[in-house]
C-alpha cells in the first residue's frame, strides 16, 4: 500500500503549509527572516511550537513578534504579536547539535481567534497519544521536514513586494539519538532528480517534522502525525531535529504544569 501522490499533495496543502508559520523581525529597511513554527495546541491552550534560538533571535529586545502564514496572501502577512501578551516555555538553545532547542510560544486568546479561520492546528494532545501507540497506522510511511528557505527569501524582506519561501523537504530518518531527557533524529533530505535542492536549509529551524501515512485500503482519512521539531543543520545538510519524547514527553509536560487550563 503506497502513498498516493494526490493524497499526498492535498495533506501537504490543506494541512501541514497552513499549520506552518514564518518568523520575522523588523531590520532597517524592511523584515529579516528569522526562521520557522508550527500551530499546535494542548487543552485550551494555542501556541507555536518552535525552537529556542529562533524565539530568542526574535524576541529578545523587541515589544513584537512579525508572522507570515502559509500559504502567503495579502490577509496573511506580517501579522504583529505583542511579545508583552504572550507567554512561553523553551529549553535551550544549546546553539549545536546535541540540543536542547526547544520552545513553545503560549498565543494570546485575541490574537488566536483573529487567524483562527486562517490556519491548521495540530493537537499535541492526540499527538502525545499516537507517539506512544503500539501500532504505526501502516508500515509504508513518507516523512518531510516543513520550513522556509532562507537563501530562497529576500535577505531584507519589505512589504511590497513580499517573498517568502518556504520547503516541504521529503526524506527519511538517519539515526535516533537518547541524550538526557530529550531525544533526536537525524533527518536526511531526499530530494527528488528532477528537484534542485537549496544548497543549505537555514530558516528550516523551528519547522514540523511529520510523518505520512497512505490512506487504508478500508477507508477513512489519510493519517499525518507531527513527530519533531527541527533545529540544527550538519555540515553535510542533514537536519537535527527533536523527537516525540521532547516534544510529548518533556516539552508537553512542562506546558501542562506551568498553565492549569492545559489540562
Amino acid at each position: 500500500m503506497a502513498i498516493n501522490g494526490d493524497e499526498y499533495t492535498q495533506l501537504r496543502d490543506y494541512k501541514i503549509i497552513p499549520s506552518t508559520a514564518a518568523f520575522f523581525k523588523p531590520v532597517p529597511g524592511g523584515f529579516c527572516s528569522k526562521g520557522t513554527g508550527t500551530f499546535v495546541r494542548i487543552g485550551k491552550i494555542h501556541g507555536i511550537l518552535t525552537c529556542a534560538h529562533v524565539f530568542d533571535a526574535v524576541a529578545k529586545n523587541e515589544k513584537r513578534i512579525d508572522l507570515a502564514i502559509f500559504p502567503v496572501r495579502q490577509e496573511t502577512r506580517f501579522i504583529q504579536l505583542n511579545i508583552e501578551h504572550c507567554d512561553y516555555i523553551k529549553f535551550g538553545p544549546s546553539y549545536n547539535q546535541d540540543g536542547p532547542d526547544l520552545c513553545f510560544l503560549r498565543l494570546p486568546i485575541p490574537f488566536f481567534d483573529s487567524i483562527s479561520h486562517l490556519v491548521s492546528v495540530k493537537s499535541l494532545e492526540i499527538g502525545r497519544n499516537h507517539a506512544f501507540a503500539r501500532a504505526e497506522p501502516s508500515e509504508e510511511s513518507a516523512t518531510v521536514v516543513a520550513g522556509v528557505i532562507y537563501e530562497w527569501t529576500p535577505e531584507v524582506q519589505r512589504t511590497d513586494p513580499f517573498v517568502v519561501s518556504a520547503l516541504v523537504s521529503v526524506g527519511q530518518i538517519e539515526d535516533r539519538m537518547k541524550i538526557a531527557d530529550y531525544d533526536l533524529f537525524r533527518f536526511r533530505p531526499v530530494p527528488d532528480e528532477n528537484f534542485r535542492a537549496p544548497s543549505s536549509y537555514a530558516g528550516t529551524s523551528g519547522g514540523g517534522l511529520w510523518r505520512i501515512y497512505p490512506k487504508p485500503d478500508d477507508g477513512g482519512e489519510v493519517a499525518f502525525r507531527l513527530i519533531g521539531v527541527a533545529f540544527y543543520e550538519t555540515a553535510d545538510r542533514q537536519i537535527i531535529c527533536h523527537g516525540q519524547a521532547s516534544v510529548y514527553v518533556k516539552l508537553f509536560d512542562a506546558v501542562r504544569e506551568k498553565w492549569s487550563d492545559a489540562g
